[in-house]
């Protein structure tokens, strides 16, 4: 007797998933993306690398934006030393 044979997978691989997404919506960011197909956002940032190297021109990947325009940016006024020496303690 043979034995029985594996089921297939009827449903799509993540990266699959991913182009489908991005071909319906457009623009989407990294955390939709993420929440859409359930994976991490450091997972969803390699499968995107993957998918731009196999689809070459087809997809760019954007810089992120501030998208809160209510959040003032302060530009210059921070320390000049960096975090670690701002929180030494300096013994006397």
């Amino acid at each position: 007797m043979k034995p029985p044979k594996a089921p297939r997978e009827a449903e799509q691989t993540i990266r699959q998933e991913i182009v489908k997404l991005l071909l319906v919506s457009g623009s989407v960011s990294i955390r939709q993306i993420s929440q859409s197909v359930h994976i991490s956002e450091k997972e969803a940032l390699g499968h995107l690398e993957h998918i731009r190297k196999t689809y070459k021109d087809a997809f760019v990947m954007l810089p992120s934006e501030c998208t809160n325009a209510d959040l003032p940016l302060k530009i210059g006024t921070g320390s000049k030393k960096p975090a670690s020496a701002q929180n030494a303690g300096v013994r006397e």
